[in-house]
């Protein structure tokens, strides 16, 4: 087990499944990695680039009261356009909401 943050998840340290209703990484509005249904309880998703850095990531908290038995948790976003006039790379501290500048424990190591 692994702390991020006052969480604590299980960490998939690989290129993350996106899942089947994901949109194409050419496609202009990505959405969120879908949790690992092979996991149990809380954990992290990783993307890498080409390169092996870490641009994306994705918290999923067991959620028993959600249909789907998730909700979703702190992300980060390392590329891509502006969100709410703050330029990536950028922290999503809870489900949604807006993002905001990523810095120290909130960027991946490497970054």
């Amino acid at each position: 087990m692994v702390l991020a943050g006052a969480t604590p998840v299980l960490v998939h340290n690989s290129n993350c499944p996106t899942g089947g209703d994901s949109v194409s990484p050419s496609s202009p509005k990505r959405k969120h990695p879908q949790p690992d249904e092979n996991t149990e309880g809380s954990h992290t998703l990783f993307e890498r680039d080409e390169n092996g850095r870490i641009i994306r990531y994705q918290t999923w908290i067991e959620e028993p009261r959600s249909p789907s038995g998730w909700r979703l948790g702190p992300r980060f976003r390392g590329t891509g356009k502006p969100h709410s006039g703050v330029n990536p790379p950028l922290h999503y501290p809870k489900d949604g909401g807006f993002g905001e500048s990523a810095t120290g424990e909130h960027l991946p190591l490497g970054y």
